[in-house]
């Protein structure tokens, strides 16, 4: 019996990245990310009414009340350090294809 060929990894990713386009499709065809907005609408619009009714009751008006915060930070020492090793890679590179063009355009130049 003949051994069956392996997929090869470039096959892999393609179907990998295929599969995850077709579920990104799917979510938004199905109103998934209009539905998740449409929700953070409806309690912005519920804040706002709660905001002018207590403007006409003259009550004491605080913003932090009515602002949603959404915002989560997700840091972790982990991402800390992966931010700190990729500004670290940037400016070497960054400064390393500066000084390699200048050599570059010195020998070119002749100055």
């Amino acid at each position: 019996m003949p051994k069956k060929k392996k997929p090869s990894i470039l096959w892999r990713i393609f179907c990998l990245l295929l599969l995850v386009y077709l579920a990104l499709y799917i979510a938004l065809e199905s109103g998934y990310y209009e539905t998740k907005m449409s929700k953070r609408t409806a309690l912005t619009n519920e804040n706002i009414k709660r905001f002018e009714q207590d403007v006409k009751e003259g009550k004491e008006i605080d913003l932090n009340q009515y602002i949603i915060d959404d915002n989560k930070n997700y840091s972790n020492t982990l991402t800390k350090t992966g931010n700190k090793i990729n500004d670290l890679i940037k400016n070497l590179l960054g400064n390393g294809l500066k000084e390699s063009s200048q050599f570059l355009k010195s020998l070119f130049t002749g100055s």
